[in-house]
């Protein structure tokens, strides 16, 4: 499954796409709720890859998700 998450200041985008392309999850969280949300998500859906928006804030979030997810997450450098 493919974890999505779009990074903002103030709020986040995350949506989980499954290999049929299904979307089980999807929901827009404040930003200082995101780590606790993706954490879950990691322990509830079998995450294989995560895609991150490349905008607004992304290389402190970047760094953000490799310290706080469990590894061996590829995120984009």
């Amino acid at each position: 499954m493919i974890l999505g998450f779009d990074p903002g200041r103030d709020k986040c985008g995350i949506a989980i796409v499954d290999p049929d392309g299904a979307v089980p999850y999807h929901q827009v969280v404040l930003a200082a709720e995101a780590v606790a949300t993706l954490q879950g998500l990691c322990r509830n859906f079998a995450i294989t890859q995560i895609v991150l928006g490349n905008q607004t804030t992304s290389g402190t979030w970047q760094r953000t998700l490799q310290e706080n997810l469990p590894q061996p997450f590829q995120l984009p450098r």
